[in-house]
């Protein structure tokens, strides 16, 4: 069987330090074998966060403003917008850098809007592709660096890896499964269990809260030891054994 695995998803999971490439190459040898690797690229050029620094009224256009962007770069840039989305003093955004291109092969443009000139964009989600219905735009946060690649900071790039998983593996089928076989193979740390945002599963399953999806655990066995089983344990073995022989025999003069 077959899964589909995302190369920044599994970092949450693991602590990686290969490259897609080498961890798709160490896998193969020693766990599950990965068929192929399909490499995500956001279907634009040069966006990146900015900052909105200051907002004024477009004097010749009623819909459109006119806004000074921190994309740091040595200076400011100035971009038209209209009224699409709300956007104020201080937001960061994706902003789009002329010249560039869109998804669509739109080309962004240094270019004169009604008399004042406008060196880029200000992007929605829909015009880079992130989503692809109604009109939204995403705002950053206040810690992210102007001039960051909007790739970058919303991990729009990936690898995604088609690997098969073999049958007496069925853990593995599971994000955390698969992260644990890459910790075991590559020796990176296991960050699943030292994730905070996990602890509501140990709350739950102590509170035995029942509107939450069941929780399946294994746990393994220090030191064990072989023994005689029990008297009735033995008996039923040779009744079941005896009577499944019993039974293929009479088959067979069937």
């Amino acid at each position: 069987m077959n899964i589909l695995v995302s190369y920044n998803w599994l970092k949450h999971y693991a602590a990686i330090k290969d490259s897609p490439e080498d961890l798709a190459r160490k896998l193969s040898l020693s766990g599950p074998s990965v068929e192929k690797i399909n490499h995500i690229k956001p279907q634009f050029g040069n966006v990146v966060v900015g900052e909105i620094l200051e907002i004024k009224k477009h004097p010749n256009a009623d819909k459109l403003s006119i806004a000074k962007v921190d994309v740091g770069e040595q200076k400011p840039r100035q971009i038209i917008f209209g009224q699409m989305a709300k956007i104020e003093v201080g937001f960061k955004t994706s902003i789009a850098l002329a010249p560039t291109t869109l998804p669509g092969n739109k080309e962004i443009k240094k270019a004169e809007i009604r008399g004042i000139l406008s060196e880029g964009m200000l992007c929605l989600d829909q015009e880079l592709g992130i989503l692809n219905e109604g009109v939204s735009i995403t705002f950053f946060d206040k810690n992210v660096k102007n001039g960051t690649p909007v790739a970058k900071t919303l991990d729009l790039e990936d690898w995604i890896f088609d690997a098969e998983i073999t049958t007496n593996h069925p853990d593995a089928l599971g994000m955390v499964g698969f992260a644990r076989e890459v910790s075991a193979i590559t020796g990176a740390k296991f960050l699943w269990l030292d994730n905070a945002r996990h602890k509501w599963l140990d709350d739950a399953c102590h509170k035995g809260d029942a509107s939450l999806p069941a929780l399946h655990q294994i746990a393994s066995v220090g030191s064990w030891r072989w023994a005689p089983g029990h008297g009735w344990l033995q008996i039923f073995s040779v009744l079941f054994l005896w009577y499944g022989a019993f039974h293929k025999s009479r088959s067979f003069r069937h």
